[in-house]
């Protein structure tokens, strides 16, 4: 049976296809590009040039948008196709050493490969733009009319396709199977997906959507990426917001020492413009 992954969120290799901002950056990976961060991070105290009214850390200025459907003025990035997108994040760093840190799907392709599956034969990967929420990506890239025609291009025996799809790819498997049925009909569904193999669905939402959103998330680089630069950069993408537990009611959720409570999205959180005197986070 062919198989079609689905990375999720942080878990495509982003380049710069173009940048007025650092021209000299235009084809070079930028999600994730360990030394490129690790220079930009080397900027002293503070997050914004006072004389330019523009961030310090052009890494970040490049990765975070300027609005749900914007990338930040002058700049381009596009998702690297194909398994390199998703084998690894960072797979050439410090000669080679970060590759393993930063792997994603590499250990299930590796598996697939001594199977004896071959990419663009009967192996094919769902690569985006996980910045940006699911109706951004069909509008600006897409998205779901090239899903469409690549389960088509996989399908070639009518066997049915196999979507392998991982944690926040599931939601956007969700929107495709959607977009699909509404353009090709359900008989489109039943000829062509054989199998939907959801691997850590996130398909009630996410807690940890609404802490980064909150809070701020460095995404694991915190030896460079500042408080504020973290809540800059989480509160600039369409995608978290997708990924918002559903439901307006109280939920529990439990995590390692002990339980997250979250009462809708309302809440006071000192410094974060976020006021309610009925609602709370408990972290």
């Amino acid at each position: 049976l062919p198989v079609l992954l689905v990375p999720g969120f942080c878990s495509t290799r982003l380049e710069v296809e173009s940048s007025s901002v650092c021209p000299s950056w235009e084809g070079r990976k930028i999600w994730l590009g360990l030394t490129s961060i690790g220079f930009q991070a080397m900027h002293g105290k503070g997050t914004w040039d006072e004389a330019s009214l523009t961030l310090k850390n052009k890494w970040l200025q490049h990765l975070m948008l300027a609005g749900p459907e914007e990338e930040s003025e002058g700049v381009h990035l596009k998702p690297v196709p194909g398994v390199e997108g998703v084998k690894y994040l960072d797979p050439d760093s410090f000669f080679g050493i970060a590759a393993e840190a930063s792997y994603v799907f590499a250990p299930v392709i590796k598996v697939l490969e001594e199977m004896g599956y071959a990419e663009g034969v009967d192996l094919e990967v769902a690569t985006y733009d996980w910045r940006f929420a699911p109706s951004v990506l069909q509008k600006r890239d897409g998205l779901f009319d090239r899903l469409v025609q690549s389960v088509e291009n996989l399908d070639r025996h009518s066997s049915g396709v196999v979507l392998l799809a991982h944690s926040m790819g599931n939601k956007l498997v969700s929107h495709f199977l959607e977009h699909a049925k509404q353009t090709k009909g359900q008989s489109w569904l039943d000829k062509h997906i054989h199998l939907w193999l959801a691997a850590g669905a996130p398909h009630l939402g996410a807690a940890q959507a609404y802490r980064s959103t909150v809070f701020g998330d460095k995404f694991g680089l915190d030896q460079f990426i500042n408080d504020s630069e973290a809540l800059l950069l989480a509160r600039s993408l369409s995608a978290s917001p997708w990924l918002f537990p559903s439901k307006d009611q109280p939920m529990l959720f439990l995590r390692r020492g002990g339980a997250l409570q979250v009462r809708n999205f309302r809440a006071f959180v000192p410094g974060s413009g976020i006021q309610s005197s009925r609602n709370s986070v408990v972290l």
